[in-house]
């Protein structure tokens, strides 16, 4: 869901997960150790100046190929931000080959009742969403299989012709959760195994007021 910028909504989310207390390396080094992501149903519009690779949904097309095609390329990342309440033994097929790749997954948890797929399958992190005071977001699922918590209500981001919008829903959460991901990746070079570990180990309820964890990458990056 997308919402009308307003000037005074700064960059809370950020500071919520202590992504801005991170120390990222130098430009040199960082080049060196690039992440690739392949980004599946993120949302971007038709009418934006974003360059894509292919467009396909992921629902209603073949998965597996696609899926082959980032195993095959090195991709060392997938967000994931399409859902279904329907169970696919393709999809959970292709997920299991991501997976033997060494390819971390990360999906949005949903944003109705019911944690979807691939979110919900056990190779995957699913991310559900919570606002700016650190509580569940309305725009979220609240429980079943959820892994980690993150910015997901009026999250400033870019829109067209230079503008800024408001997004909420486990997409954007989702995001976050992928660039943390990465930063472990690239910083202190973790495989998928002990990344979903770290992020898991690493995340705060809040003053125990939350079922599970927010995400820290500050802390996260020091296991």
């Amino acid at each position: 869901e997308k919402k009308d910028f307003k000037e005074n909504v700064d960059k809370w989310n950020l500071a919520l997960i202590n992504a801005d207390k991170v120390k990222v390396k130098g430009k040199k080094k960082a080049q060196k150790n690039k992440i690739k992501v392949a980004i599946m149903d993120s949302g971007v519009e038709y009418n934006t100046t974003k360059q894509s690779v292919i467009r396909v949904n992921m629902l209603e097309n073949e998965i597996a190929p696609y899926f082959e095609d980032g195993t095959g390329h090195d991709i060392d990342i997938i967000n994931m931000s399409f859902g279904s309440l329907s169970y696919s033994k393709i999809l959970e097929d292709t997920i299991d080959l991501a997976d033997e790749h060494g390819i971390l997954m990360i999906a949005a948890a949903g944003n109705d009742n019911i944690v979807e797929y691939p979110a919900k399958f056990n190779d995957v992190i699913s991310v559900a969403g919570v606002d700016q005071e650190g509580m569940m977001s309305e725009e979220s699922v609240e429980n079943g299989k959820i892994d980690v918590l993150a910015p997901g209500e009026n999250v400033v981001c870019n829109s067209i012709l230079g503008s800024k919008t408001l997004i909420s829903g486990t997409s954007i959460a989702a995001a976050h959760a992928t660039g943390a991901c990465s930063v472990l990746m690239q910083n202190k070079k973790m495989k998928p195994e002990l990344i979903k570990k770290a992020i898991k180990a690493s995340v705060n309820n809040n003053n125990n007021t939350l079922q599970y964890g927010i995400l820290d990458v500050n802390k996260a990056v020091k296991i």
